[in-house]
């Protein structure tokens, strides 16, 4: 069973056997296109697509980025640019639905219903970030944050 595991401003670290050993991905980088490459830094949140074993996502301070090879490689996934002036601190995907994933940024709740496409926004109206996105367990249309 695969699990990975984000060590807070280190970085990833994951296992292939269940939990009995661990890989150290903090040196790895995500990579933006074919000429240019960000070392992953200071990553503060990750989730997992339910729906594969393959598929992760990473927000930083400086955006929101996808594996699809379990952290081998990192894509930046492009966002709306007002994402961008907070780190994203919390992201979850819909267990029942991979297309939906939302993203918390600053007090703005970013959700995108087809991949990472295309993105609307809601304003909280709160005084904090959010720091904790979760589906409701057996009720995929209940998203809690805190």
């Amino acid at each position: 069973e695969s699990v990975a595991l984000l060590v807070f401003d280190t970085g990833v670290i994951s296992s292939v056997d269940g939990g009995s050993t661990w890989t150290d991905h903090s040196k790895r980088t995500f990579v933006q296109t074919e000429d240019d490459t960000v070392t992953l830094q200071n990553p503060i949140a990750l989730s997992a697509d339910p729906g594969t074993s393959n598929v992760l996502y990473a927000g930083t301070s400086k955006g929101l980025f996808r594996s699809v090879d379990f952290s081998k490689t990192w894509q930046e996934v492009t966002i709306i640019e007002s994402a961008k002036q907070y780190p994203i601190r919390a992201i979850a995907i819909n267990p029942d639905n991979a297309q939906e994933i939302v993203f918390a940024s600053g007090s703005v709740l970013y959700r995108s219903t087809d991949g990472g496409t295309n993105w609307s926004l809601t304003n909280l109206n709160i005084d904090r970030g959010v720091n904790v996105l979760v589906y409701e367990p057996g009720n995929s249309a209940i998203l809690y944050f805190g």
